[in-house]
């Protein structure tokens, strides 16, 4: 089997999980081998805008589910259309990874010349940032697969308030953000597979079909996420 073939398979069994086995560890060079991963990313005119913090110590693992946990009842008492999970399982983690984003390694990106353009450049500026810290989220999630480890995928660290409540606890200034949480763990329950098949998500760019062959697709309508299946 190539080592191409060998890349998809860790790509294919990546999954969010929810549900942890208790007691597990892993040394940290292990720990290490997942965060080269993420710092291996590609990023927008490779300034490599971000930042990791690896939480090894249950003592600081449980400040940080203790600020998920009200994180999760904010999203009950004043959001909808996303599922509000517990966080009760980051208990289980062997290790917690967050991906800080620096946004002062937006000035290296395209800047307007003039009013005109600036709205413009700044929300493709915005999107650099944002896409390069995906990249970085994504790599981890993978090389944490690659160790036979589990995963989820959390975003809460992004919203201003408890990003302020997780820079009080990991140290951080308050003007970075959290934008990936990455909790580790062997998984209790096999994590599901339910992603679109691959006809219904490319496209081709052939001359004059593109616009109608994305268009005419026959994939069903966004619904409400199930908390134990993957995103």
């Amino acid at each position: 089997m190539s080592e191409h073939a060998l890349f998809q398979d860790v790509i294919r069994k990546r999954r969010s999980v929810r549900k942890f086995e208790a007691g597990r560890s892993i040394s940290r060079d292990v720990l290490q081998r997942i965060v080269d991963c993420g710092r291996w990313a590609p990023s927008g005119a490779n300034v490599q805008c971000w930042d990791f913090i690896v939480v090894d110590d249950p003592a600081v693992r449980d400040r940080v589910m203790a600020v998920f946990l009200r994180q999760a009842q904010r999203l009950v008492d004043h959001a909808k259309g996303f599922p509000a999970v517990k966080k009760t399982y980051l208990a289980n983690t062997i290790a917690i990874i967050f991906v800080l984003g620096d946004p002062r390694w937006k000035a290296c990106f395209p800047q307007a010349t003039t009013e005109e353009w600036d709205a413009e450049y700044r929300a493709n500026n915005e999107a650099i940032f944002l896409c390069s810290l995906g990249a970085a989220i994504q790599n981890i999630q993978l090389g944490v697969a690659a160790e036979s480890l589990t995963s989820a995928w959390l975003s809460g660290g992004g919203e201003d308030k408890t990003n302020r409540e997780l820079a009080e606890v990991l140290g951080y200034p308050t003007w970075m953000k959290a934008y990936g949480t990455i909790p580790i763990g062997t998984a209790a329950i096999a994590g599901l597979s339910d992603n679109c098949c691959i006809g219904t998500a490319i496209s081709h760019a052939n001359t004059g079909s593109t616009r109608k062959s994305i268009s005419t697709k026959a994939r069903s309508a966004p619904s409400p996420c199930i908390a134990t299946t993957k995103p």
